[in-house]
């Protein structure tokens, strides 16, 4: 017996296509319920007849993304950072690679690869719009009934 791993998703549209097959649905109905268009439906349930549950299940999934950077270069990249730049933001550390050592990557890039434990401190701002400016906000109510007896003259 072999254990097969599916997404929620996959789960429903073998419902669906069980209800299907069994012709409890119709194909438009089974399009709208998976959300796919009739020509998908039938190109599944052909695969879900002749393969059964692994038709369902992405085979791109537990391997690398097509966009991913190769491993050894993420290590290098991630070596020289540590090494020779430990104290850089992302910004300063993608452009020091790509001046330096030839490695260009995005600033993004970099602050995926070096993860939550290198990045830094976002640096203290002013107050956002609709949040107080600081500690004197909360003040002036407190000021306002000294304010109404010293005017009582």
């Amino acid at each position: 017996m072999t254990v097969i791993a599916m997404s929620r998703t996959e789960i429903d549209r073998m419902s669906v296509l069980q209800d299907l097959a069994a012709n409890r649905i119709k194909v438009t109905e089974a399009a709208t319920l998976m959300s796919l268009g009739r020509r998908q439906v039938f190109r599944l349930a052909k695969a879900y007849a002749q393969r059964g549950l692994e038709a369902l299940v992405s085979r791109r999934r537990g391997r690398p993304s097509n966009r991913a950077y190769p491993g050894d270069l993420r290590d290098t990249a991630t070596g020289i950072i540590r090494e020779r730049y430990p104290d850089f933001g992302p910004t300063l550390a993608a452009e020091k690679l790509a001046e330096l050592h030839d490695i260009h990557l995005a600033r993004e890039t970099v602050r995926h690869i070096l993860g939550p434990s290198q990045l830094t401190e976002p640096s203290a701002c002013t107050a956002r719009r609709g949040e107080p400016a600081g500690p004197e906000y909360g003040l002036m109510p407190t000021l306002l009934p000294n304010i109404r007896e010293l005017t009582r003259v």
